[in-house]
């Protein structure tokens, strides 16, 4: 079973770099940096669980933006 922490350096690895945070509706990297919707793509969805609490889970996204 694959961790958080594996799948986010395997991410990494494939040039998946920023961790972005929701402001205003809106995804953003920082304060500065902000994308509108139609400028996001959805490239994967990843489910974790944790191997020892199956109730404990994460979900991952790889985005790209233009």
């Amino acid at each position: 079973m694959e961790s958080l922490t594996e799948r986010i350096r395997i991410l990494e690895s494939q040039g998946y770099v920023n961790n972005f945070g929701v402001r205003n509706g809106q995804l953003c990297i920082g304060r500065d940096i902000m994308f509108s919707e139609e400028n996001v793509n959805l490239d994967s969805t990843y489910r974790i669980e944790a191997a020892s609490d199956p109730d404990s889970q994460s979900i991952v996204y790889a985005l790209t933006c233009a």
